[in-house]
């Protein structure tokens, strides 16, 4: 990356942050991978203070807390409602689902994500673009 592309962040941003996303162009329908330079900049960088995700097919680097995750997130609330994990069900389709799908006996994988992460999970749903969601509910979980 040239030094002129860099947008540095206040160090207030820090407190609040919960994800950063690097990518080009745009978020959704991105076509340029990442350099696996950047990645691997971002995890020296980072070291064991951040999960450090490369998704959609290389498109997206995904930085979070290394404290949190959206386990963590679920399973909280989850305490907090009085729920057993077996009335929980969760839904994902990149890597940095994989501690949520398979920490919960209904993780559903969707179709469209990466077939490495589908071969782990042994529930799957069909795509985004198929309305693998209510596919799921529907015809998996029984819900609508």
């Amino acid at each position: 990356m040239a030094p002129q592309s860099v947008v540095p962040l206040e160090a207030s941003a820090f407190c609040q942050t919960v994800k950063i996303l690097i990518y080009f162009e745009n978020l959704i329908d991105s076509v340029t991978p990442l350099p696996i330079s950047l990645v691997e900049s971002c995890r020296q960088i980072c070291q064991d203070q951040a999960n450090i995700y490369l998704t959609d097919q290389g498109k997206v680097l995904q930085i979070s807390n290394s404290r949190t995750s959206k386990y963590q997130s679920i399973d909280h609330l989850r305490h907090q409602f009085g729920l057993q994990p077996d009335e929980i069900a969760v839904l994902g389709d990149d890597w940095n689902d994989l501690k949520m799908l398979t920490g919960f006996p209904h993780g559903i994988v969707m179709g469209n994500a990466d077939p490495e992460l589908r071969r782990q999970i042994r529930c799957q749903t069909r795509s985004n673009d198929e309305d693998g969601i209510a596919w799921a509910l529907h015809e998996l979980l029984g819900l609508i």
